[in-house]
């Protein structure tokens, strides 16, 4: 069984849209776990509809990364299944049985879990976007080629998966982090001891879709204009999507 952890605050029709793609497209045995970090809007009332998830509510005062972390160590202490999977409340699933294909990779390689280094996972950008990824992603690979131990990239959080008996062998507490929490994870913990996945944007993209830094905007977190901007033109192609927004409004996923 896979345990899904999704720290939550304040992001309602994005956790809506999540937990719904993750009810029409998973095809695993499911835990969901939704770490709500004291929402004070309309979210948790829909949270506590749902009778399929576990909702814990966690009473921190702390907001950003703090909170988060916090909801994850809260998310594994109630965790049952096999395999831990971090999710962001702005992580969609955009493809049938994307679940038991990433399990499949994971077994393939005979590793331990799998994340990404790639922050925005954009199945719908324009040709040109996608080739200037695709130069931007070989330029970064030759350079990392002439790197010795080095930290240079950030593993991404927003769908990391790890065999949850790895995770409890390592002894790690996301409340004592050195940086960010998850990069923190993998290169003192998994890097060097476990086979462990970190998929290009051409492997995961077909099977989610991440807006990023949409808690942190929503909440006045980030006033950044440009980064505004970029999540506008994001969420607006998200939502003009025909499959998005018969997810958003089959509320019989939600039973």
């Amino acid at each position: 069984m896979l345990s899904i952890i999704i720290p939550h605050y304040q992001t309602e029709e994005h956790i809506r849209l999540c937990l719904r793609s993750l009810r029409q497209y998973s095809r695993e045995p499911l835990e969901v776990i939704v770490v709500d970090n004291n929402s004070q809007d309309a979210s948790v009332e829909y949270l506590q509809r749902l009778k399929w998830i576990t909702l814990i509510i966690n009473p921190t005062q702390a907001i950003g990364s703090r909170a988060h972390a916090e909801a994850l160590e809260l998310g594994v202490q109630q965790a049952q299944g096999d395999w831990l999977v971090f999710f962001h409340s702005d992580t969609i699933v955009l493809k049938p049985g994307w679940d038991s294909d990433l399990l499949q990779k994971i077994q393939d390689r005979q590793a331990v879990g799998l994340s990404t280094t790639v922050r925005d996972v954009n199945r719908f950008e324009p040709v040109t976007e996608k080739w200037k990824r695709a130069v931007y992603a070989w330029r970064n690979a030759c350079k990392d080629f002439f790197k010795t131990g080095q930290h240079n990239k950030k593993i991404m959080s927003f769908c990391f998966i790890i065999k949850k008996q790895v995770f409890q062998d390592t002894g790690y507490s996301f409340r004592d982090p050195v940086g960010d929490f998850i990069t923190d994870l993998y290169y003192r913990e998994i890097q060097r001891r476990y086979p462990f996945l970190l998929l290009t944007h051409a492997e995961l993209a077909p099977m989610l879709w991440h807006t990023s830094n949409v808690t942190a905007i929503l909440t006045g977190q980030i006033t950044k204009q440009q980064l505004y901007e970029k999540f506008q033109q994001k969420n607006s192609m998200l939502m003009s999507r025909p499959e998005i927004q018969n997810i958003l409004n089959n509320d019989s996923l939600d039973n």
